[in-house]
């Protein structure tokens, strides 16, 4: 690996933690994650152990294996190992598997018409927000230029609170936020917010040409500003 991101071994470190297992949420880049799982090798009984926090039964079935440990859950976005309980994880799966149902219901409910114009709310909305950050800060949330899904911007902690402006995080009629959701990238000056379009041909799309192209069947709509 040409580059890991040592936060929150560094914070680990500082805190002194004996005992604990950190569930490590989602950073939305690989490099994340290199340092942090590296300290699990070679055996997984160090005073911290590392796990990516997958908000499946995955986690409920990695607290039943260290029973007696010291449980946290760790962001790269804010730098934070905060406690938490058996009961904070098992939320996390509830709400999740709440979404799911609820997408299944949508998706079979609705038109590939009805669900681009959700997605156009959806932007719009993004937008909005957006600019409200500008006149606040003075900037966009900074990416450093890497497109996120925008779940993951919005639980970053930006200055501009831009979680308390989008308290629903937009996710895509279809489901899934990594997947088929939202996409949001900016250096604080420029930023780019990227969508799925069932219903848009190709010359309509109006994203840049060095975006990766979708590996699915479905379009892309992508929306850009600037305080140029």
């Amino acid at each position: 690996f040409n580059f890991t991101d040592r936060r929150l071994v560094d914070l680990a470190d500082d805190m002194a933690l004996e005992n604990a297992l950190i569930f490590v949420e989602d950073c939305g880049q690989w490099f994340c994650f290199g340092s942090t799982f590296w300290r699990n090798s070679p055996a997984l009984d160090g005073d911290v152990v590392w796990a990516e926090l997958k908000e499946t039964q995955d986690d409920i079935a990695l607290l039943e294996h260290y029973p007696d440990r010291d449980v946290y859950v760790a962001s790269y976005f804010g730098r934070s190992i905060s406690p938490a309980t058996i009961d904070d994880i098992s939320a996390r799966l509830e709400d999740v598997a709440a979404e799911e149902r609820q997408d299944v219901i949508d998706a079979q409910t609705s038109t590939p018409e009805e669900r681009d114009l959700t997605r156009n709310s959806d932007v719009e909305r993004v937008r909005q927000a957006l600019e409200f950050c500008v006149e606040t800060t003075g900037n966009y949330p900074d990416t450093g230029g890497a497109l996120l899904a925008f779940s993951v911007v919005l639980r970053s902690g930006s200055d501009c609170l831009l979680q308390r402006l989008l308290p629903d995080i937009p996710i895509d009629p279809l489901g899934d936020p990594v997947r088929d959701g939202y996409w949001y990238r900016s250096d604080g000056v420029d930023f780019l917010i990227v969508a799925l379009r069932e219903g848009a041909p190709a010359e309509q799309r109006d994203c840049p040409e060095d975006l990766e192209q979708a590996r699915d069947s479905l379009g892309r709509m992508c929306v850009v500003g600037s305080i140029r």
